[in-house]
């Protein structure tokens, strides 16, 4: 199979039956695990190996989004922070070489957390067995400061939040208390851009900070503002508080698996916004099902749209999109939602030359089905203002090939995809589009990539 340059238009796959293909296990329909080695290389800013540095691999099944929302508090979480479902499947330390290699099964994402005294890491994401992953580890830098009020004087209690900028986003890293001399001190920082910003004070400007270094922001904080009550507003012809505010709302249902039991300690999430819902992040009110496989999501906000999530290891993620007439309601019995059996994706990567390309970026991506976006009235029949839509995709993760060129992707929910191949360039779309069916392990075989998709 070939993907040509020209206009990359995004192709249909055939199935072929590639000798790099993953078997379908009888028992619940799902790609075998076949195992590969995954290496790790922690490394520090000038190239050279760090040993000794402890490295952790983790399963992690579910965990929050991050969104350029961070420096807010999310509306649907609430005062309770989400626990992600994770399991440790090794740890070891790093030999003189800087190396830690691992055997896992392919197929599944993991998080490698490297870490050392007096060392800092960004933690990698969506790695996979057999590839070769390169952590650089640097010297910790810091911010100080002393938090003051427009008189000059020392605050002295409360805390100062960091947030750090990403590619287009900024995240928040961190709270630091602030001491009774009124200053604080946030350790432990990778090198780059942050943020600073305390209670009722403007958010600092952006300074960048470089391995090891302490940098000083100082700031001022301003009194609290005046509480005013939207419902005197009617002469300025402003909305009230109620037409804001809509009830919330509580969602139940049931999980069940393909021959009608229920699903116990499986993970529900209620996703009201999201770029993507995957196995990896989410915004969300959470909950476990019982015994019974029965689930409630309480406050949840009623003016928005939402999509049910529920993981449970072994089976593919299950997802539902509520009605748009869900929002009218306060309370909402979904009824019983079935989990599918989870399918796969393998094949190769070779270059036109018929050898096996390794380490080639492979993205997977769910496509949404399309959504019908009526208007939104409130209970009274007049539009309520402020309300968000958004298009909700389903998996998306990421990988590398393997010393052969190969790749395999496990517990895929049923639907359409779409695989991309190579770095990610600006206006450019390449890569095959494909449907998965429950249960069902696609075989794509060799795929052949052009020099000109790497070299671009």
């Amino acid at each position: 199979m070939t993907l040509s340059t020209s206009g990359w238009i995004a192709l249909v796959v055939l199935l072929s039956g590639g000798s790099q293909g993953a078997s379908v296990s009888a028992a619940h329909g799902r790609a075998e695990e076949p195992e590969a080695v995954l290496v790790c290389r922690a490394v520090d800013s000038s190239g050279q190996p760090v040993a000794g540095a402890t490295v952790e691999v983790v399963h992690v099944l579910t965990r929050q989004v991050k969104s350029y929302f961070e420096s807010r508090k999310y509306s649907q979480v609430g005062a309770s922070t989400h626990e992600p479902v994770e399991r440790t499947v090794a740890s070891g330390r790093t030999d003189e070489s800087g190396e830690f290699a691992v055997k896992l099964p392919r197929g599944r994402p993991f998080e490698v957390r490297p870490r050392a005294d007096g060392w800092v890491a960004k933690t990698e994401t969506n790695r996979y067995a057999g590839e070769r992953v390169e952590v650089v580890m640097y010297r910790p830098g810091a911010i100080t400061g002393i938090v003051r009020t427009v008189n000059d004087m020392p605050i002295r209690s409360g805390s100062v939040v960091l947030s750090r900028q990403g590619s287009w986003y900024w995240s928040t890293i961190c709270a630091c208390p602030i001491t009774a001399d009124g200053t604080y001190r946030a350790e432990g920082l990778l090198p780059g851009r942050y943020t600073v910003t305390a209670e009722w004070s403007d958010v600092s400007d952006g300074v960048d900070v470089a391995e090891g270094e302490t940098r000083e922001v100082n700031l001022k904080t301003k009194p609290p503002p005046v509480q005013r009550d939207i419902a005197l507003d009617d002469a300025r012809r402003k909305p009230t508080k109620e037409a804001l505010l809509a009830p919330e709302r509580t969602v139940r249902g049931r999980l069940l698996d393909p021959e009608g039991k229920p699903v116990g300690e499986a993970r529900v999430a209620a996703v009201s916004r999201s770029y993507h819902v995957d196995a990896g992040s989410f915004e969300l009110r959470e909950t476990t099902s019982l015994e019974d496989g029965s689930f409630e999501l309480a406050g949840l906000q009623a003016r928005r749209r939402h999509t049910l999530c529920a993981w449970k290891e072994n089976w593919a993620p299950l997802f539902f999109d509520m009605p748009a007439e869900e929002r009218s309601k306060n309370e909402w019995d979904v009824g019983a939602l079935t989990f599918a059996r989870p399918g796969g994706l393998s094949g190769s990567v070779v270059g036109e030359d018929g050898l096996p390309l390794s380490g080639v970026e492979i993205r997977l991506n769910g496509a949404a089905e399309p959504q019908a976006e009526p208007a939104l009235n409130g209970p009274d029949g007049k539009p309520l203002l402020n309300v968000w839509e958004y298009t909700h995709f389903r998996d998306g993760r990421s990988l590398r090939t393997d010393e052969k060129g190969g790749f395999l992707m496990i517990d895929l929910a049923p639907g359409r995809y779409s695989l991309h191949f190579g770095p990610r360039r600006p206006g450019i779309e390449s890569g095959l589009e494909l449907e998965i069916a429950q249960g069902e392990v696609k075989q794509l075989g060799a795929i052949t990539l052009p020099a000109s998709v790497l070299d671009r």
